[in-house]
């Protein structure tokens, strides 16, 4: 309950390559997110994290679910800035 309650608290900002543009090269997927989690010390399973619309593939801010057991659900505040 502890890891749901500092989940729902968290936002992570992922940077990211982008062209002169501003278009992102590549998307940021599970894998992405599964890293930045880890890295502020959240162990989740990359098959935890809810991309109901596929990979992440603009800047900009999203929320981010997180199914930690069958009924208990995070969610995460993700920006996906430019490097």
């Amino acid at each position: 309950k502890e890891v749901l309650e500092k989940l729902n608290e968290f936002n992570m900002e992922l940077k990211v390559a982008v062209s002169e543009e501003g278009v992102m090269y590549g998307s940021v997927g599970t894998k992405e997110i599964s890293e930045g989690l880890e890295i502020n010390g959240f162990e989740v399973e990359r098959q935890s994290i809810r991309l109901p619309e596929g990979a992440i593939k603009e800047l900009g801010e999203s929320i981010i679910a997180i199914e930690l057991h069958a009924e208990v659900i995070a969610s995460i505040n993700l920006s996906v800035i430019a490097e």
